[in-house]
């Protein structure tokens, strides 16, 4: 996989330790004391949901600002991008190597999710270094935030993962994060990169499950 960093399996048990612990129940109780003695060391350096910049795609690290679409795409080609025709009435496709001024990518889980078009998760991109309103070959992209749907995490299995848990309620989000910029309708946003839009959002159904969420880092 060019240009990518194969994740060592020490660091990828590590991450999902720490970002899931709240989820793991020991049949064991014979370390019970040890484990809550290093609590407080391990809660000075709990990353906050709303600050989380990557994902994680067969075993490989996906920065937000840093990764290209080239580097997505060799780890999977199950991907589709497009736009939307001047009318906004009808989708274009494009292939990687195509250009493109502001294209759009689902990223799906397996070919038989991308024959179906469920499943998806959407894919930012943003224009490489360089270029400002024209064509760029897409390839060159640089990826910047996803919007991912927890409901469909059956159809990834172990395949793609993230550091905020699909479990968190709305007072677990708060008691990590702080409080929201926004909070409506179920829609909790974050701006912690001081931008005017939030780029960070959750959003909570009427029973307080997570439903859908979005992380981005747009560089420029």
């Amino acid at each position: 996989m060019k240009g990518m960093k194969k994740i060592t399996s020490l660091l990828l048990a590590g991450s999902m330790a720490l970002t899931f612990c709240s989820c793991v129940k020991k049949s064991d109780g014979t370390d019970t004391k040890k484990n809550s003695e290093k609590i407080p060391e391990k809660s000075e350096n709990v990353l906050k949901w709303c600050e989380s910049d990557r994902f994680y795609l067969y075993g490989h690290e996906i920065i937000f600002g840093e990764t290209t679409v080239q580097e997505l795409y060799d780890i999977t080609d199950c991907c589709e991008f497009w736009d939307m025709d001047e009318t906004c009435t009808q989708r274009i496709f494009y292939t990687i190597d195509d250009l493109a001024d502001i294209p759009s990518c689902w990223l799906y889980p397996s070919e038989e999710a991308k024959a179906s078009q469920v499943a998806y998760a959407y894919i930012y991109i943003q224009r490489p270094e360089g270029y400002f309103h024209q064509n760029y070959p897409i390839k060159e992209g640089i990826i910047y935030g996803i919007s991912f749907k927890p409901y469909t995490a059956s159809f990834w299995g172990d395949n793609i993962s993230f550091d905020v848990p699909f479990d968190m309620t709305p007072e677990e989000l708060i008691k990590n994060s702080g409080e929201p910029n926004r909070c409506e309708y179920g829609m909790y946003g974050y701006n912690t990169c001081g931008k005017h839009l939030e780029d960070h959002t959750f959003e909570f159904d009427k029973y307080d499950r997570l439903v859908e969420f979005t992380i981005t880092n747009m560089t420029w």
